[in-house]
């Protein structure tokens, strides 16, 4: 059980808590229940022809109209669910490695072309290019592909995450229609 000082303190807390600030904190909060549209709640019935026909195939084995949309919709959404899950899988495997010279252009293209910029300002209006401006050219472009090399393993990470947020949806999808077909034998 919680104090009631403690429960005035979470309570004061609250009062205060603000929410994301910035534009991208914004963005990401507000779609946080909606990361794949699988989840969300909608009649297709009178949109989907398929749903209407399974719906149709399901109360001929004389299972009442309700429960046989509710049956329909299930299994419609556990398919949704692996085309998904296909798709979702071929995207994160292996075989797509990142190449890192293309993710650097991609990424930081526009710095690279100052550096290169800089470089040839030095060598035609100071008349040449000393080893330190070389050096600070690689040093700047090392920097620059560790900050890639991150944003490929938090790319990386958040497809896994995606992945994992997936199979434990595709088991809940799984297990309701399981318990839909545990329905038709009571029935």
């Amino acid at each position: 059980m919680t104090s009631a000082l403690k429960r005035q303190a979470n309570r004061r807390n609250a009062l205060r808590s603000t929410g994301p600030r910035t534009p991208q904190g914004k963005g990401r909060s507000s779609g946080n229940a909606l990361r794949h549209g699988l989840s969300a709640a909608h009649d297709t019935f009178f949109q989907d022809p398929v749903l209407g026909r399974l719906t149709h195939l399901i109360e001929q084995e004389s299972i009442p109209a309700h429960h046989a949309k509710e049956i329909a919709a299930r299994i419609l959404a556990y398919e949704q669910n692996l085309d998904y899950q296909r798709e979702l899988f071929q995207s994160v495997s292996p075989q797509a490695e990142p190449n890192l010279q293309q993710e650097l252009l991609k990424l930081h293209g526009p710095e690279l072309d100052i550096l290169e910029d800089w470089l040839d300002w030095r060598r035609y209006e100071m008349g040449g290019v000393t080893k330190a401006d070389l050096n600070k050219v690689a040093k700047m472009e090392q920097m620059l592909l560790r900050l890639t090399m991150r944003q490929v393993k938090r790319c990386g990470r958040e497809q896994a995450q995606q992945a994992q947020r997936s199979i434990r949806y595709l088991k809940r999808a799984g297990s309701q229609l399981n318990k839909s077909l545990r329905l038709l034998k009571t029935v």
